[in-house]
């Protein structure tokens, strides 16, 4: 069985992701070739940005440990959906 992952891709107060992801988690439930997680970036303490190099140049390495759990969670999963702002 595929595993994907449900990118909340909008960490604004008054987001409106929400609702399209509340609408594909509930259609996912019925079917049986894949599983389907909510991953919302509002739970994600993502620094990325803190390292002085990419991570592509530093052999995929982030040196932030919420960063590098977040790579790890990601390498979990078949694909992905992602819900985006405008």
């Amino acid at each position: 069985m595929l595993k994907l992952g449900l990118i909340v891709g909008s960490t604004r107060l008054n987001r409106f992701a929400d609702r399209p992801a509340r609408g594909l988690m509930e259609g996912a439930e019925d079917r049986s070739d894949f599983r389907l997680t909510t991953l919302d970036l509002r739970e994600a303490d993502l620094l990325f940005f803190q390292d002085a190099v990419p991570p592509a140049y530093a052999g995929g390495v982030f040196s932030n440990a919420a960063a590098d759990a977040w790579r790890r969670k990601l390498g979990e999963f078949d694909g992905f959906i992602a819900t985006v702002a405008e």
